[in-house]
């Protein structure tokens, strides 16, 4: 979501949060004028990374298999090494 300036002729400038690009070109003031856009930069705002049920049981299957695999590589191929003589 982009944050969005706008200005009201009575109680100036206010922000508002649309996606980005879809800032419309003034919004109503709780005061019932309407507020103008003020083209600015839009300034992005993070959003909250959440991980669905899918995602996690999908990470599961995956740091199994990697565990599986590399205990495969592990019993073929990790021997200890022969003493230097």
């Amino acid at each position: 979501m982009a944050q969005y300036l706008y200005e009201c002729p009575q109680h100036g400038a206010t922000r508002a949060r649309f996606p980005l690009g879809a800032a419309p070109p003034s919004i109503s003031c709780f005061c019932g004028l309407d507020a103008q856009r003020v083209f600015t930069v839009p300034q992005i705002v993070p959003t909250p990374f959440v991980m669905s049920e899918e995602n996690k049981r999908g990470l599961a299957i995956a740091d199994a298999r990697r565990k599986e695999r590399d205990a495969a590589y592990e019993q073929d191929y990790a021997r200890p090494m022969p003493p230097l003589a």
